[in-house]
């Protein structure tokens, strides 16, 4: 779940192109998958995740989604990704967001499943229950505060 929401803040882009709408509708050929994912370098020398999404929700081709990970932060999206593969140990053809389910076996990560846990984190923290496009919202608040332009 960590690694799902760093991710999707970090990208700024929608929950639904890094999750799958219900277990059972898992299609590798239309969600990402743990071999989509690239860590590289920039032409400056700075590291980038690079996420290849097969289809998107305006993008049935797929596209390519980055984001620089967060150096000495809690919230590193290369940290929480690689502790998610150290946990789940995912198989390069299995779903990006591949964990171990409570009842067994390995599960992709459903959108519905992220919504309710972070329902639960909001109620037992006290905080308010963000709906919709919070994360990516937040994010692109996030670096227009940071003075990053949107146009480059």
């Amino acid at each position: 779940l960590y690694a799902c929401i760093t991710t999707v803040f970090y990208c700024v882009t929608r929950l639904g192109e890094f999750t799958v709408p219900a277990i059972s509708k898992f299609n590798p050929s239309k969600h990402i998958l743990h071999h989509n994912v690239e860590f590289l370098w920039n032409n400056k020398g700075h590291p980038v995740l690079k996420f290849s999404l097969l289809a998107t929700k305006y993008a049935s081709e797929g596209k390519d989604m980055q984001c620089a990970p967060q150096s000495n932060c809690t919230t590193d999206p290369e940290v929480a990704l690689q502790n998610h593969f150290r946990i789940n140990i995912p198989l390069p053809d299995a779903h990006l967001l591949t964990w171990k389910h409570q009842k067994g076996g390995l599960h992709p990560l459903s959108k519905n499943k992220v919504i309710l846990q972070r329902v639960a984190i909001a109620k037992q923290t006290s905080l308010s229950n963000l709906k919709g496009h919070s994360l990516h919202i937040g994010r692109t608040l996030f670096y227009l505060l940071k003075g990053v332009p949107f146009d480059i």
